[in-house]
């Protein structure tokens, strides 16, 4: 998982950094640049002997049934997880899918990392996300990511709907091995919190209440207006499982 140290004399670890450089040797197959970790590792293994990934089986191209433990209630370390098996990337985004230490708030390095990553062109999964929409589907929803100037222009919008795309593969997920409804309900909100952490971590997040007295102070005066609304601006949540 990206944003962790080698773990040594492991060989998933090895496999990993295999996949990150793509230097098989058993084939084009394997160093595709849109094929995923999980992809990857059903199909080749890491040989400790050789130092190098050779086929699971003689029939080259014949796939393995794999399992990952995921921590989904590390949430944080879930996303980590969950982005390094599930989406593809190289070399070149290494240190791209986890924020550096120090520059968010604690635990909320990897969604911190997998929103950039999805607002960034180039970034791995932002190309996940335009394969996705390009193929046409449900996934058209995400188009405005691309082409709408407005949403292109509004980072809290953009960072909105890269948490969506994020919670709907994860949730989907989850539903596959069996969660219900009220733990995906509470996967979903604690995601939603770590989004708001970081929006009002980077200054962000604005929620003020109109209908409370607004100073300002200039000088040596106070000037106060009374509102009458309730305005969250631009602070998004991204809603629960049906």
């Amino acid at each position: 998982m990206d944003g962790k140290r080698a773990i040594l004399g492991k060989d998933h670890r090895n496999l990993y950094e295999c996949y990150l450089t793509r230097t098989s040797e058993v084939g084009p197959r394997w160093c595709r640049p849109t094929m995923s970790f999980l992809e990857y590792a059903r199909l080749v293994r890491y040989d400790s002997a050789t130092g190098k990934v050779v086929p699971r089986y003689a029939d080259i191209g014949r796939e393995a049934a794999i399992g990952v433990n995921y921590a989904f209630e590390l949430y944080d370390h879930y996303v980590g997880q969950f982005v390094a098996m599930n989406y593809p990337h190289t070399i070149n985004h290494r240190n791209t899918l986890c924020a550096a230490p120090g520059t968010v708030p604690e635990n909320t390095r990897f969604l911190s990392g997998a929103i950039e990553s999805a607002v960034t062109p180039g970034g791995a999964i932002n190309d996940a996300i335009r394969r996705r929409v390009e193929g046409g589907g449900d996934a058209s929803y995400f188009a405005p990511m691309f082409t709408d100037e407005e949403t292109m222009s509004d980072p809290s919008a953009m960072r909105h709907m890269a948490l969506e795309f994020l919670l709907r593969d994860m949730v989907a997920d989850l539903k596959l091995c069996g969660l219900k409804k009220p733990r995906l309900w509470t996967f979903t909100q604690r995601l939603n919190a770590i989004h708001l952490s970081l929006e009002a971590h980077a200054g962000r997040l604005r929620a003020f209440r109109e209908d409370l007295p607004q100073v300002s102070m200039d000088g040596r005066s106070i000037a106060v207006e009374n509102k009458v609304s309730f305005n969250y601006a631009r602070t998004y949540m991204v809603g629960g499982p049906e």
